[in-house]
């Protein structure tokens, strides 16, 4: 009842910034990939992303991921928005994030699939106008009590447009 509720609240407020008044602003979307290391996992992994830039303070993001870990599959998709509390209006931006974690893992006749809540901070360093380096830092709290948990370290390279 409880996953119920928090992926109901969770939806309707992702919704809610869809529907929020979109300012102008150059790039409005941003989709690229890179590195991950989950510590839960202790593997490294691929990830490609996508953002859409909604206001100059607010985005959302999607992210999949896809850990090397001999015998077993992880997949992980990551539902969040972004809120930017800091841009010098140059090259460098800060964020905060918030979201889903959905981690799906398969190894030989086991299935399972864990939902948590991702909650972090990244940043991004633009090269170019269009090119930018994306790195972020997650903890990601597991269960429904919270006593379970990991850390998520991403590095990627995005591309606005």
């Amino acid at each position: 009842m409880k996953k119920n509720l928090f992926l109901t609240v969770a939806v309707v407020a992702l919704f809610s910034f869809l529907t929020t008044n979109v300012h102008a602003q150059e790039n409005k979307f941003s989709a690229g990939g890179g590195l991950t290391y989950a510590t839960e996992i202790d593997e490294a992994g691929l990830f490609a992303k996508g953002i859409y830039h909604f206001t100059p303070k607010w985005e959302a993001s999607l992210s999949g991921t896809y850990y090397f870990v001999d015998g077993a599959t992880f997949l992980g998709f990551d539902p969040d928005v972004h809120y930017v509390f800091y841009n010098n209006e140059k090259n460098l931006a800060c964020y905060g994030l918030a979201g889903l974690n959905i981690l799906t893992v398969k190894a030989g006749g086991f299935s399972a699939n864990e939902i948590g809540i991702n909650l972090g901070l990244g940043l991004r360093y633009k090269f170019t106008n269009n090119l930018s380096l994306n790195p972020s830092l997650k903890y990601v709290i597991a269960t429904e009590d919270g006593s379970d948990g990991y850390f998520g370290l991403n590095i990627g390279l995005m591309y606005s447009f």
